[in-house]
């Protein structure tokens, strides 16, 4: 990234904390401000503001974003709440992630040209995500029922977790049919990644427990200073993702199953311990956000025809819609709220994220490859325009219904 590109970004950064309220009430959410930023100054003819995704710090902060995403998404869920009120955010994982997946698929593969079933499975797991950012509008808005919020809010939190192993097992395939170097062949190197899936199962439980464990005895002993706590958290996070990489595990997997680990452990304290994580975490996703405008959408959309915004219009208003409305049968949601639950929720940072990853991993020469990411960031980009725009005269809707 250049020195141009950063300065952009600090003022970026700047302006939007300053101005974060009126641009929201106006529908201008921090994705959409950082994306059309990215887009037009990194694709523009200034010069001086460059970003290259092929750089490896590039990769490794968006891979640490996404851990520190996972990780506060997961320790925000309440066990509480989630007991006296599970049954939505049940259905919308149990039912719609894995329904979105299979719709997906099969639009994906029939929509899509240069498409292979594994490649169609890859696009619909990366794009059955969801983030809360892109629809942090409707969870924060208070004319709309508590149920309903949490049940987003939820979902948002334990549905990019869930699709992360999905992933990157589809990804690992992908990389073997298409003969990537270093894949493997045959069924070997998918194995290894489900076993990579499952070690990151078993290092997030034992950093988030042992953590949060040794966070315990400190606040008895009284060994941390004020903002310690928060900091040691933000360390662990960091560690448990670096340490189960470096150990041949699944550092997404660990850093989300750490974070359950840690709620688990510490249910009272942990909103207050991942405040930093969090905070962090978001700044830096402003940072991916632009990367994705300008580095990831040009050269992704270049491939594109007039199939794929039929793809991405389909991905965002019929498969997530269809998913959500199968998921809360009988669930005693009206109409109305299964229309904001399937409209608010899909693509965000992971699906970002993942985009980058499948730019590292797989040739980027071969055909249905390009198409795989020219859907990923069209739908992405019409999920960030089409949530900001919509938000808030959706909300008024159907709230008089």
């Amino acid at each position: 990234m250049s020195e141009g590109a950063i300065i952009a970004l600090a003022a970026l950064v700047f302006g939007w904390a300053v101005l974060a309220r009126p641009l929201e009430r106006t529908g201008v959410s921090a994705p959409m401000l950082f994306v059309a930023a990215g887009l037009l100054l990194g694709n523009g003819h200034i010069h001086d503001v460059t970003v290259n995704i092929d750089a490896t710090t590039i990769r490794v902060l968006a891979e640490i974003t996404l851990a520190l995403v996972l990780f506060s998404d997961a320790s925000s869920i309440d066990p509480e709440q989630l007991r006296h009120d599970a049954a939505w955010p049940f259905r919308l994982l149990a039912i719609g992630l894995p329904v979105s997946i299979a719709l997906g698929t099969v639009v994906g593969f029939v929509v899509l040209p240069h498409m292979t079933w594994i490649l169609a499975i890859l696009v619909a797991a990366v794009l059955a995500a969801t983030d809360a950012s892109l629809s942090a509008t409707v969870i924060s808005d208070t004319r709309i029922a508590e149920r309903v919020r949490r049940a987003l809010n939820v979902e948002s939190g334990l549905n990019d977790g869930l699709a992360t192993p999905v992933v990157v097992i589809v990804l690992a395939a992908a990389a073997t049919a298409l003969h990537v170097p270093g894949a493997g062949t045959g069924s070997g190197h998918v194995v290894s990644v489900v076993v990579g899936v499952l070690g990151g199962v078993l290092a997030g439980v034992a950093f988030g427990i042992l953590g949060a464990l040794i966070l315990a005895m400190a606040e008895r002993q009284g060994w941390t200073e004020y903002g310690g706590a928060r900091l040691a958290v933000f360390g662990l996070v960091v560690l448990t993702y670096t340490a189960t990489v470096a150990l041949g595990g699944n550092g997404f997997v660990a850093a989300f199953v750490g974070g359950l680990a840690l709620r688990f452990r510490l249910p009272e304290e942990s909103n207050e311990l991942v405040e930093l994580p969090e905070f962090v975490g978001s700044a830096l996703a402003w940072v991916i956000w632009f990367v994705f405008g300008a580095a990831l959408v040009v050269p992704a959309l270049r491939a594109a025809d007039w199939r794929v915004p039929i793809y991405a219009v389909a991905s965002l208003a019929v498969v997530r819609m269809v998913a959500v409305g199968l998921a809360m049968v009988r669930s005693g949601a009206d109409r109305s709220t299964r229309l904001l639950l399937g409209w608010f929720g899909p693509r965000g940072l992971a699906s970002v994220v993942f985009a980058l990853l499948i730019e590292e991993t797989l040739p980027p020469g071969d055909p249905g490859v390009r198409i795989t990411e020219a859907a990923i960031a069209a739908t992405v980009l019409l999920s960030v325009v089409a949530h900001a725009v919509s938000a808030n005269p959706v909300i008024d809707r159907l709230t008089r219904e």
